[in-house]
């Protein structure tokens, strides 16, 4: 039928524009809203991704306590730190599942809802909260940039005249707490990675003290006898025999460097899973921003990219757990 349409009006080349005009924007209506349950699903799974995550995180952590028992409340208060500054992850998914869900029904109704823009708005006050966003207008003193931010957005939002103008006025404030929670992770939980990185270090490098001064003793003298036996013959035995007893001494410090490089890896684990889950967070954003376009296009929402990262935060799940 479009075709047709289409090649009927190529045809009456000499209509003035502005009926041209009008039959090509009938043309471009002619698709319906698409379904949000595709963005809803995508963003279920992320929240049970993330929260997979948080665990493997918090279960490693404690797991790094087998360098040195004796230091096993200090990994325990490690791994419960991080778990607390976590359940921020958490949280904020969950309620970005609940407002994906709202979303389904807001989209599918907004055709004959009067309230559409309102549904909307009381639903990215609900998300601004999952986020650990509290709302308050700017004049008032306990009111955060980011909580003022929102606020007026949410303000702006209600005041919208249809579901594509309220979507398209949320993204902003969808973006500025996406962007406060990705912050929030890297001034949260990088620390935590690196107290533990250190710990674990000072945990493994311990044992070897005595075998690291040793080796700078045995490579003082190791100098002196290389020196002498390009001089004098004699000292040729000497430093083979110097060699033999050096080497448990070069086979226990390369133990050591071993589990450190282990340990550099587990840590690398670590940090790449939560890079990961900042990057959800933004892929969430990104998707949302594509919803609010596909209702105005009409046309399919597409959510590839965040099944793919909360893929890939699935994958990096399993490598910490096999640490």
């Amino acid at each position: 039928m479009m075709k047709r349409l289409e090649s009927f009006l190529a045809g009456r080349v000499s209509w003035p524009a502005a009926v041209l005009a009008s039959a090509l924007m009938l043309l471009g209506g002619c698709g319906s809203l698409p379904d949000a349950k595709p963005f809803a699903e995508a963003t279920g799974i992320l929240s049970a991704s993330a929260k997979a995550s948080g665990q493997a995180l918090k279960d490693s952590i404690q797991g790094a306590a087998a360098v040195q028992q004796e230091d096993q409340k200090a990994y325990d208060a490690l791994a419960d730190k991080f778990g607390k500054a976590w359940k921020s992850r958490e949280l904020a998914l969950r309620g970005a599942t609940d407002y994906a869900n709202a979303m389904v029904g807001v989209v599918a109704a907004s055709e004959k809802s009067a309230e559409t823009a309102s549904k909307v708005a009381d639903s990215l006050t609900g998300l601004s909260t999952a986020f650990g966003v509290p709302l308050a207008a700017p004049a008032v003193v306990t009111a955060t940039e980011v909580g003022a931010f929102v606020w007026k957005r949410v303000s702006i939002v209600r005041a919208s005249n249809s579901l594509e103008q309220a979507l398209e006025q949320a993204q902003p404030a969808v973006d500025r707490l996406a962007a406060q929670l990705i912050e929030d992770s890297r001034r949260d939980l990088n620390p935590i990675l690196i107290d533990l990185r250190d710990s674990v270090r000072a945990g493994i490098s311990k044992p070897y003290d005595t075998d690291q001064n040793l080796l700078q003793e045995f490579e003082y003298v190791q100098e002196n006898l290389r020196r002498r036996a390009l001089k004098d013959d004699r000292y040729i035995g000497a430093l083979q025999k110097f060699d033999i007893v050096k080497q448990p001494l070069d086979m226990r410090l390369a133990e050591r460097d071993r589990k450190l490089e282990q340990a550099a890896v587990a840590y690398r684990a670590r940090v790449q899973l939560v890079n990961a889950m900042a990057l959800a967070v933004q892929s969430w954003a990104d998707a949302h921003r594509d919803l609010a376009r596909a209702v105005k296009e009409k046309r399919k929402v597409s959510v590839s990219e965040l099944i793919e990262t909360a893929a890939e935060l699935r994958e990096l799940t399993k490598k910490v757990r096999a640490l």
